[in-house]
């Protein structure tokens, strides 16, 4: 079944009306906090109403059952959301799709799943999570690798991987090895599944439907490339393929019925395409590429799905220091952790035009990075603009970024601002800045 607004099914569902499905969209934080900690409301009044209530019952009830844990949990399944498909490489336009699973195979897992019907177990959730509602709504395993289980084992196993591989990696064009699978899970009533994406190294994955007992169809929402909120749903025998390292999934809307039973399979790539522009049979060619422009290595020890240069690169070097990687920049071979710098301020704090160049034109989709601010809510232009660097200035402007961005998050100094700070009042920065680039002095002193 083809993807479409969530609001658009959710109406669809409840009013059968045909022209909610041209009219609805909206993106993150509308249907469940995603981004933030609440809900947003879309243009006049609440657009999925009652959604902050649902999700304050949801986190109070998981605090009656497991404590304090559930804000720490909560607080990091949104600082994931935020941080890491910033520094993701994506390999499809859209970001999920859906495909069917061969009827052979099918037939294999299905006859799994109705020979050990009853003999699930209870999952264990670790405390505090908040990533479903189990504490309300058990979900059950029915483990493909229980060897008490009639029809488990590596056989049945290497099926699943086999087919799930050969669906994602002609979608994704890559080659791709397995990094793990899990299931049958099965969710009860009332399952939620909070919106989230996978922790590293689960990058391209597949969501097989073994089986159903619905009253309404249960989608899968996701956020994908487009930034906007698409509904999924699929049938037993049929697949969603997602890129679950970037984009946001969940299903933030209680299922109604008796159970939906799901397989998780997923894959990592194991290197570039050639669409990177490698050429491994070229040694000289293949050297140049691993230490292009200025010192910028895109590989570097680092797994090629993630951004060299963003935060989540820093993070994941730090949580790996024996793998075989040099420091890229100044941050990263700087023992005290927590600047939330990235390569693209690193690039402007230096001056460093050609490199910030290619952080932005590179294929990769780097060009995000010159609006991620660290942890000060400082931007690469503000990097740029305490050292002076008009060419900076000039690329970042002509690439998107405001001239009046503001420090502390949008609240603090603007550009000018902030050049006074470090520069003569008639410098030639100064200038530079309101005549040529017509910047405006805004302070960050509030107003009385």
């Amino acid at each position: 079944m083809p993807p479409f607004s969530r609001y658009a099914a959710l109406l669809a569902i409840l009013s059968n009306s045909a022209s909610a499905l041209e009219t609805s969209s909206y993106g993150v934080d509308v249907s469940f906090p995603q981004h933030h900690p609440r809900v947003v409301t879309v243009g006049d009044g609440a657009f999925l109403p009652d959604r902050q209530d649902f999700y304050d019952t949801f986190l109070e009830n998981c605090r009656l059952h497991d404590h304090d844990a559930c804000d720490e949990n909560e607080n990091d399944r949104i600082a994931m959301n935020l941080r890491q498909p910033k520094g993701m490489v994506n390999y499809t336009e859209t970001g999920f799709s859906t495909a069917r699973v061969p009827e052979k195979v099918f037939k294999v897992i299905r006859k799994f799943w109705e020979d050990n019907a009853g003999r699930e177990e209870v999952e264990d959730w670790d405390t505090g999570n908040t990533y479903t509602n189990h504490w309300e709504s058990p979900s059950w395993m029915l483990g493909i690798d229980n060897d008490k289980l009639k029809g488990s084992g590596s056989k049945l196993k290497h099926m699943i991987w086999e087919v799930a591989r050969h669906a994602l990696g002609e979608w994704t064009g890559q080659e791709l090895t397995p990094t793990s699978l899990y299931g049958i899970r099965k969710y009860t009533s009332g399952s939620i599944l909070s919106t989230h994406v996978d922790r590293l190294p689960l990058v391209t994955s597949a969501i097989i439907n073994v089986a159903q007992d619905v009253d309404e169809p249960w989608p899968l929402e996701v956020i994908g490339h487009d930034g906007l909120a698409h509904n999924v749903t699929i049938q037993p025998g049929e697949m969603i393929l997602y890129e679950s390292h970037s984009v946001l999934h969940g299903r933030p809307f209680p299922l109604k019925g008796r159970y939906y039973a799901n397989i998780f399979v997923h894959f990592e790539p194991v290197g570039h395409s050639r669409d990177h522009g490698f050429n491994p049979d070229n040694d000289a060619h293949y050297e140049s590429m691993l230490n292009i422009k200025a010192g910028f290595n895109h590989h570097g020890g680092l797994p090629p799905y993630i951004v060299d240069g963003s935060l989540e690169a820093f993070q994941w070097r730090r949580e790996n220091p024996d793998k075989d990687w040099e420091p890229r920049w100044a941050y990263e071979a700087d023992e005290e952790e927590g600047t939330g710098s990235n390569g693209a301020h690193y690039a402007s704090h230096t001056g460093n035009v050609e490199l910030l160049e290619h952080i932005i034109t590179n294929p990769q989709h780097r060009k995000e990075l010159i609006f991620e601010h660290d942890v000060n809510g400082w931007l690469p232009i503000h990097e740029g603009t305490r050292n002076g660097h008009e060419n900076v200035i000039r690329l970042l402007v002509k690439h998107g970024v405001d001239i009046n961005e503001r420090t502390n998050f949008g609240k603090g100094k603007s550009v000018l601002n902030l050049a006074y700070d470090y520069h003569d009042e008639d410098s030639s920065f100064i200038n530079f800045l309101i005549n040529e680039m017509g910047a405006i002095n805004i302070s960050d002193e509030p107003e009385l």
